[in-house]
């Protein structure tokens, strides 16, 4: 009894991303998740190409035939955005950055590195 089950889809049938548990790592065109290996191989791509050229994601998405590249973190995982026009990436909020925990806290207590002390004033 050698059966082999079917390869697990990459994308939920509604067309929403695959869930964070199946990857951390995910990359999109204009708005289409690519399979996991696709994502992993542009992953490793973007990675050499901004290490080379620190900064240059204009570079990368000129490479990849796009106008727009962005790096961004949604729902637990890095996300890797494509756009083949700057008017798709325009419509297109860029996500927002994660918040560290504890980071509210802090500000709310004035920052400073977490557990110092401040001066007292007399």
């Amino acid at each position: 009894m050698n059966e082999t089950a079917p390869p697990k889809p990459t994308a939920k049938p509604d067309g929403d991303a695959p869930s964070a548990a199946e990857s951390r790592l995910a990359a999109r065109r204009d708005g289409a998740f690519l399979d996991a290996a696709a994502a992993r191989e542009l992953w490793a791509a973007f990675s050499a190409h901004m290490d080379a050229h620190r900064g240059d994601e204009a570079g990368f998405a000129k490479a990849r035939g796009c106008a727009v590249v962005r790096a961004e973190f949604e729902d637990g995982r890095a996300v890797l955005s494509l756009f083949t026009t700057a008017e798709a990436a325009a419509k297109t909020k860029p996500a927002e950055p994660p918040r560290g925990r504890g980071a509210a806290r802090r500000n709310a207590r004035g920052g400073g590195r977490p557990g110092q002390a401040k001066p007292k004033r007399r």
